[in-house]
């Protein structure tokens, strides 16, 4: 028992630093914390599973983990798909105003 507080304790402070560093980041927090936690969840399942010696607990943490996983790449795929998104609107903004910039200069 003392594991698992000790287990569930270490999560919640890794779980503090994620999101904390996540936040830096902007992209996909929400989503990326969710992962974590559903990780975590199936983590903890299977060493309850294996104290307790449920076979279908275990196996049910064992999927979740996985889930929280896949979850996470989508997670990471999405946010680098809104990061390309963000710098090129950055760049048509750029381009926008160099054109009317060179466009005034014409008709000066």
């Amino acid at each position: 028992m003392n594991k698992l507080v000790g287990l569930v304790i270490l999560g919640l402070a890794a779980g503090w630093g994620v999101s904390r560093f996540m936040k830096f980041r902007g992209y996909g927090v929400e989503e990326k914390m969710k992962a974590k936690a559903e990780q975590f969840k199936g983590r903890v399942e299977q060493a309850v599973g294996k104290a307790t010696g449920s076979e279908k607990t275990q196996a049910r943490g064992v999927v979740d983990e996985a889930s929280g996983k896949a979850r996470e790449r989508v997670a990471d795929t999405a946010g680098e798909v809104k990061k390309v998104e963000d710098e090129a609107r950055d760049k048509i903004g750029e381009i926008k105003a160099f054109a009317r910039a060179a466009i005034e200069k014409a008709s000066a």
